[in-house]
């Protein structure tokens, strides 16, 4: 299974979306009456969509890819992968403007107003996210949510448990 890592099925996607859209928008409406414009406010619009167009290019052209060995993370900046029985903790967390907290497993599908859910995965031991913790220094790595994800992550976990039992 291979996927973006920014799903663009969430709300808070498609909010951000929308603002890129008026803002691209409103950059044509100034860009009309170019003349009477200051050649520093253009250059400041120009930057600002650059920084725009770069950061969602970044985010659409991470991926993330479950196989049968592991998980893989893949983007521009970094490359990491972890195999199923280097896994320590894996879970789904809740980040909205002001807290950060993990989720039980039967509140994994509830909808949240103004609040994102993420997918964590370390090979630190009995990692729980916090706002105010750092993240570990070893292989972590963190996507949206996605139903299909955890229940494959969940399912290979079990497999991993259950010939470590044997």
């Amino acid at each position: 299974m291979k996927f973006a890592k920014i799903n663009l099925h969430t709300s808070i996607a498609l909010i951000y979306l929308l603002i890129v859209v008026l803002f691209a928008y409103l950059t044509t409406k100034i860009i009309i009456k170019i003349d009477e414009i200051p050649l520093s406010l253009l250059l400041f619009i120009v930057i600002i969509d650059l920084v725009i167009i770069i950061i969602f290019s970044l985010g659409l052209s991470t991926t993330i890819i479950i196989s049968d060995e592991g998980i893989k993370y893949e983007s521009v900046f970094k490359e990491v992968s972890i195999e199923w029985d280097q896994i320590k903790s894996y879970g789904v967390f809740v980040d909205n403007r002001y807290n950060r907290y993990q989720l039980k497993k039967e509140k994994y599908d509830k909808f949240l107003i103004a609040a994102e859910k993420f997918i964590f995965i370390t090979d630190v031991e009995n990692y729980k996210p916090s706002k105010f913790k750092s993240r570990p220094k070893s292989k972590y790595f963190y996507f949206q949510y996605r139903k299909e994800a955890m229940e494959l992550i969940e399912d290979n976990m079990c497999k991993i448990s259950l010939i470590k039992k044997k």
